[in-house]
Order: structure tokens, then sequence, then C-alpha cells
């Protein structure tokens, strides 16, 4: 794919709607097929992928739409433990890697626009 790469970093969960928003207006712009996206979460962040008593959120609701549209959501491995938060407790689409920081190390070398709201 040409195009364009970008990895969305948060670490407060003040920042969800935005990130979201932010995401799925650039979507909007550059077009579905033109623009890789993934969102990293580390620290406390990681606790907005964790899905509760199967209850269906807006913010759920809201990830899982921009998660259709091809948009990877990353947690960090350190972080869910910091935060004693269990891998099976996250929302299915969630990709959980050893360290934040160090995928977004490898995705800036890979090319990818960082953006922190």
């Amino acid at each position: 794919m040409e195009g364009y790469k970008v990895i969305f970093h948060i670490n407060e969960s003040e920042k969800r709607s935005t990130v979201l928003a932010n995401v799925n207006n650039l979507i909007k712009d550059l077009g579905r097929d033109n623009v890789i996206v993934e969102i990293v979460a580390n620290g406390y962040a990681v606790i907005d992928y964790v899905l509760e008593d199967n209850e269906y959120n807006e913010t759920i609701n809201k990830m899982t739409s921009t998660y259709k549209l091809g948009v990877r959501f990353i947690a960090c491995r350190n972080s869910l433990v910091g935060n004693k938060v269990d891998e099976e407790s996250l929302l299915s689409f969630v990709t959980v890697v050893p360290s934040g920081v160090s995928e977004l190390i490898k995705k800036q070398s890979e090319g990818y626009a960082y953006i922190k709201p």
C-alpha cells in the first residue's frame, strides 16, 4: 500500500475522545485505503481497552467502529501489569506488545508519523 502511516500515542484516559476523533477525522480526510493507523496505549490509558461486564458503553462502541475502519489498537504489557489489568479482560481486537515505548520507536523507524494529542 502506498500512502500514509500514522501511530497515535495515548497515555492519559482523558485524551481518549480526542484520539478517537483525530483518528476518524484523519481517515475521513485521507481515505481509508490511503492510511495505516495504530493507536498505542501505555500508562493508565490501557484501562480504556478493558471490556467490563460485557457492557458496551459509548466509548467501546466508538472504539469498535474505529477498529472496523482498519485501525489497530495496541496495549503495552508493562502498563497492563503495572495497572493490574488481566490481558483476558481486554477488548477482543486489542493487540498486546511487550513495551508501548518500543512499539513507538519501531513504528517511527518504519516511517510512521508520530502523533500525541
